[in-house]
This record gives C-alpha cells, sequence and structure tokens, in this order.
C-alpha cells in the first residue's frame, strides 16, 4: 500500500529538532511499551498510529493504558477506519476514559476545549458501532 515510501527516514527528518526528546523504537507498539516500562521510563504522551485493524488496535491501546494509566495517549484514523473507532470507544468505556475526538479523525483520552471536536464519557454497555443493536423486546402480552 505504502509501496516504496520511507516512513521512517520521513519519521526522522519531521522530529529532527526533537532528536533530544524523542527516542524512535523500530518495534511493533507493544514490544515498545514493554520495552519502556522495563526501561521504567514513564511517557507524558504516547501517541499512537499503527496496525488499523480491531484487534491490534484495541491491545494496542489498552496495554498503553495498562502499563501507562497518567499518560495522555493520541491517535488518529479514527474517522477513517472503523475498527480504530471501535477499539478506541470499548477501550474509553473499559477504563472509564473520557474521550475527545477532533475533527472526525484525531483522538484523546482527554477533555480539551475545541470547536471542532466532540468529548464524550462511553459507557461500560457501549458495543462496536458495527454490531447490530439487540432486538427490541415484545411488547407485553404479546404471545
Amino acid at each position: 500500500m505504502l509501496g516504496d515510501h520511507p516512513l521512517y527516514e520521513t519519521f526522522l527528518k519531521n522530529l529532527w529538532r526533537h532528536r533530544e526528546t524523542v527516542t524512535p523504537l523500530r518495534m511493533s507498539t507493544i514490544e515498545g511499551l514493554e520495552l519502556l516500562h522495563a526501561a521504567g521510563v514513564d511517557p507524558e504522551v504516547i501517541y499512537i498510529d499503527a496496525d488499523h485493524h480491531y484487534e491490534a488496535v484495541y491491545a494496542d491501546v489498552k496495554r498503553c493504558l495498562e502499563l501507562f494509566p497518567d499518560a495522555t495517549l493520541v491517535g488518529d484514523d479514527y474517522g477513517h477506519y472503523k475498527d480504530v473507532e471501535n477499539a478506541v470507544i470499548q477501550n474509553a468505556a473499559a477504563f472509564g476514559k473520557t474521550l475527545h475526538v477532533d475533527a472526525n479523525h484525531c483522538w484523546t483520552y482527554a477533555t480539551l476545549r475545541s470547536d471542532t471536536g466532540q468529548t464524550f464519557t462511553p459507557g461500560p454497555e457501549q458495543r462496536r458501532r458495527d454490531e447490530p443493536a439487540a432486538a427490541a423486546a415484545p411488547p407485553a402480552g404479546a404471545a
């Protein structure tokens, strides 16, 4: 899909002026989180932009919240991939997080003041948005 686009090199170039505070890790999100945790690193911000399939997003976000509950999590592609949206909402509900989505694209578990976004706290009953709603109960007295 990305062909020969040099993503890593582009990342390094874009963040060059922040090289004293940003450490790139070329590994899966879970591996990177485990490495940081084992090293005693306590990140203030974690930006997630990896696999966009539900299971992977759910696992990445969940592990972030388990290992670094005080870090600010940020991600994108919320409005572009239903799997990202579902995983982010379900983790917010499971961990009691307030979710802010800006311009239907970027998300964070924080309350922000923004004219272009929405902030909400999903309840524990939050289901995946692509799942059908439960069938309605039959009216009282119906056989």
